[in-house]
């Protein structure tokens, strides 16, 4: 089954979902915000179709 994932980066924590290719949430998880622990969280879900980043510059 394909899998995507949107990752809403920020400073300390970002906040990783995944989606089937119906649009059905598989997963939406909180992580810290280093490239391990992201890696970490999209790993678990096999191979993705695609990743989307969205950051902004809050204050």
């Amino acid at each position: 089954m394909k899998h995507y994932a949107g990752i809403d980066l920020s400073m300390e924590t970002s906040h990783v979902c995944v989606v089937d290719a119906e649009g059905r949430k598989v997963a939406a998880q909180g992580v810290d915000s280093t490239p391990e622990a992201i890696a970490a969280m999209l790993e678990r879900h096999g191979p993705l179709e695609r990743v989307v980043i969205e950051t902004g510059l809050a204050r």
